[in-house]
């Protein structure tokens, strides 16, 4: 895994022996039963098609969240506007 090496929120399954325990879904803001779509690639890999289906997802599961990578201020703002 890419992130294995930088992310802590990356964990095999339960405890990791270098970083302890996985983090909480309220630690990143998550409720229980919120239904998390992530994708930790640079936006370049985000094919317009996926954005989509991500998009229609988010319409259909009221308690759907996407969880991306943060981007440049101007690609954040073209997802938005793709986004509507």
């Amino acid at each position: 895994n890419d992130h294995r090496q930088s992310r802590r929120e990356v964990y095999v399954e339960g405890n990791d022996p270098e970083y302890g325990p996985a983090p909480t879904r309220a630690e990143f803001g998550f409720s229980d039963d919120d239904v998390i779509l992530s994708c930790f690639n640079q936006l370049y890999k985000i094919e317009p098609d996926v954005f989509l289906a991500w998009m229609e997802i988010l319409k259909a599961v009221p308690k759907a969240k996407l969880w991306l990578l943060r981007f440049t201020p101007q690609g954040e703002e073209n997802l938005r506007k793709q986004a509507r």
